[in-house]
């Protein structure tokens, strides 16, 4: 409610989650209120430590909800946290989720930015395309943070390292 107090309409829970996957690490929710993703930074995917997913939420009632799917990087590797940031755009049709460990051409601690798009119909996400750091250094964390316009037309991408000097230099970076 306005006044900050509230009683929760339900409690989400990931289908496969377990203690450490730091599921609700990051959190979007489209213009209706109707979808949610909810990064869990943590989770293992298919074999690897720390992959990292995304879940995918949609309310059919005021208090009903049901998980659509399960989001995960098409390159999954240990320690990407894919996760660790996620945005939709106004009418939940897409998404965009960081994984700020992603090795990129052997080079480590890169990262990459993914777009999901929604089917309207099955509620089911399909990963549609991978962004990419513009330059060729390790250590950016790129896709720290993400970003999608209402309308999807412009995403942001966070690099936190751009110049190997933590927290001195970051950049943001605009795709349209």
């Amino acid at each position: 409610n306005q006044n900050g107090g509230g009683t929760p309409v339900t409690q989400l829970l990931a289908s496969d989650g377990v203690d450490g996957d730091y599921f609700g690490s990051a959190v979007a929710v489209d213009n209706t209120g109707s979808n949610v993703i909810i990064g869990a930074r943590n989770a293992a995917v298919t074999g690897f430590a720390q992959a990292g997913a995304a879940y995918s939420f949609f309310r059919g009632t005021p208090s009903t909800w049901g998980q659509t799917s399960k989001l995960t990087a098409s390159d999954a590797s240990a320690t990407s946290y894919f996760g660790i940031s996620v945005s939709m755009d106004s009418a939940g049709d897409r998404a965009v989720i960081g994984a700020l460990n992603t090795p990129v051409n052997l080079l480590v601690e890169v990262g990459e930015a993914y777009i999901f798009t929604n089917d309207p119909v099955s509620y089911a996400w399909t990963q549609e395309k991978i962004l990419n750091y513009p330059n060729n250094d390790a250590y950016v964390y790129f896709g720290a943070s993400v970003g999608i316009s209402g309308d999807a037309t412009l995403i942001t991408v966070g690099a936190y390292n751009t110049n190997n000097v933590p927290d001195i230099h970051a950049d943001i970076y605009i795709f349209s």
